[in-house]
């Protein structure tokens, strides 16, 4: 039985939300906690990378470093990548910035 990690309950934002970073990456928000995010994107990201995020509309930038990234096939076949980000800093107020 895998032992749960999480710290924080997750909420999944509505609508959709899509996130920038600094490398011109596209994540889309699959959830979110005051702890981290986790996110859906085209491309993989590193494990320990540190990225530097942007809300589209808002300005409001947010730190973070990936902690896991997999590889997910879809049904029509395309391949996306799923991962785990560690906010630097807690944000308790995380979905009133997003």
């Amino acid at each position: 039985m895998e032992h749960e990690r999480r710290q924080h309950p997750r909420v999944r934002p509505q609508p959709a939300l899509e996130l920038e970073t600094d490398r011109r990456v596209r994540l889309e928000v699959v959830d979110v906690s005051p702890g981290g995010l986790q996110v859906r994107s085209g491309r993989p990201l590193r494990p320990g990378a540190p990225l530097r995020l942007v809300v589209p509309g808002s300005g409001t930038r947010l730190e973070a470093t990936v902690r896991r990234c997999r590889a997910v096939t879809e049904p029509g076949g395309g391949l996306t990548y799923v991962s785990g980000l560690e906010l630097e800093r807690s944000e308790p107020d995380i979905l009133d910035l997003l």
